[in-house]
Formats: C-alpha cells, sequence, structure tokens
C-alpha cells in the first residue's frame, strides 16, 4: 500500500471526486489515500478462477459476484476499498451501478506487500460492515486459504476462523506439472453462499516460483 496524499488529508467527498479522474484506482481510509498493488499472473490467476466458480454457483439466484474494479464503501465515509472479489445479494447494491455497500462476502489474495494490511487493518474495517457474512484471505505463495466466518446468532465482532491448506509447500523444488499435482484435494466451504470446492480449483494454472 503505498500513501499517495503526502501530507494533505481529503475529505470522503473530496477523495471520490479526485478518484473518479484518475487512470488508475486508489483507496481510501482515514483522509488519506493508496495506490492499489499491481497485480501479478499468478494473483490474477487465482481471482479468475475463484470468480467463474462463484458465479457460475451462483446462476439464478439473487446474488452477483464482482472482481478487482468494484469499490466496496465500508460506510457513507469512507473507508473506500477495491477488493479483489467481492459478492452481494442486496438488491440495493444494484441499483446504485456504481459501488457495493452490503456485500455477504470479500476475498483477497495476498501479496506480499498486501498481506499483513489485508489481515489486520483492512479486516477491522470490513468487519463494522453488518451484512458481511464470510471474509476469505487466498494465499499466492502456496496453497492456502483463510476463511472468516460469522455465525448468525454470534456476537457482531465474534468470527470464526477455518484454515485450509499445505502447511509445507517449496514451489522451487517442484516442475509446473508436479505442482498442479501436488495441489492438496481438500475441500473449503463458503457457509454463506452455500459453495464448496476444491484448493486445487482455486489454484489451477499458477505456476509459484516464477516471480511475485
Amino acid at each position: 500500500m503505498v500513501d499517495v496524499t503526502d501530507s494533505r488529508y481529503l475529505s470522503p467527498a473530496e477523495f471520490l471526486a479526485w478518484e473518479a479522474q484518475q487512470p488508475w484506482r486508489h483507496e481510501y481510509l482515514n483522509g488519506r489515500v493508496y495506490a492499489r498493488t499491481d497485480s501479478t499472473l499468478d494473483r490474477n490467476t487465482i481471482t479468475a478462477n475463484f470468480a467463474i466458480a462463484l458465479k457460475q454457483h451462483l446462476r439464478g439466484t439473487s446474488c452477483r459476484a464482482f472482481i478487482n474494479e468494484v469499490q466496496v464503501h465500508v460506510s457513507e465515509k469512507g473507508p473506500y476499498f477495491y477488493p479483489d472479489l467481492v459478492v452481494s445479494c442486496d438488491p440495493r447494491d444494484f441499483r446504485s451501478h456504481q459501488f457495493i455497500q452490503y456485500p455477504c462476502l470479500i476475498a483477497e489474495v495476498l501479496s506480499p506487500g498486501t498481506a499483513e494490511f489485508d489481515r489486520d487493518q483492512k479486516f477491522q474495517q470490513y468487519a463494522r460492515m453488518e451484512s458481511l457474512k464470510e471474509y476469505v484471505l487466498i494465499s499466492s505463495d502456496r496453497p492456502a486459504l483463510d476463511r472468516y466466518y460469522r455465525p448468525e446468532d454470534a456476537a457482531p465482532n465474534c468470527w470464526e476462523l477455518t484454515r485450509y491448506g499445505a502447511i509445507e509447500f517449496d514451489p522451487k523444488t517442484l516442475t509446473p506439472d508436479e505442482q498442479q499435482r501436488s495441489l492438496p484435494e481438500m475441500s473449503f466451504e463458503l457457509q454463506s453462499l452455500g459453495f464448496s470446492d476444491t484448493l486445487a480449483m482455486i489454484y489451477e494454472a499458477v505456476q509459484w516460483g516464477t516471480g511475485d
């Protein structure tokens, strides 16, 4: 995350007006503006694999999945983020045509530069949204997925963490074919959407160890 505002503070309205004129997307937190981290082929592949599977699962329902370029408003006054993937089932979101305010699921594909921020500050902000039921963090350096789930009868700040995936995985010692064959067939579940699949689906065609 790169702060592009120097020492200036931008109000929410100033940021939204400024960002609408920019060629690249930015995120907004506590009056500060941050440039989005550039994606890589592998992180893009992970996001696309996940999005395609979810879109197929959600076909015929009232829910829709969006990737990368759709802004999420935690509140009217911010923060404003661009998650890698967001799902909403709320018709109020589909009337705005510009941003999401009532997501039920948000997913971020981790990178070395954003992993700590995604796990800590971003999660704290996303957790403020009453509509959010699941937050998914997908590793890009090994086959692993963390799922935070907020049960219906739980306190607002009570989230259940389930971890899926490989504890030991050294891609530098494996060929691309060996990497794919070594992917765990472990299933993961998204309770808010009634969806389940394998980590092998998430990481199809990903080649670790070929660059960040």
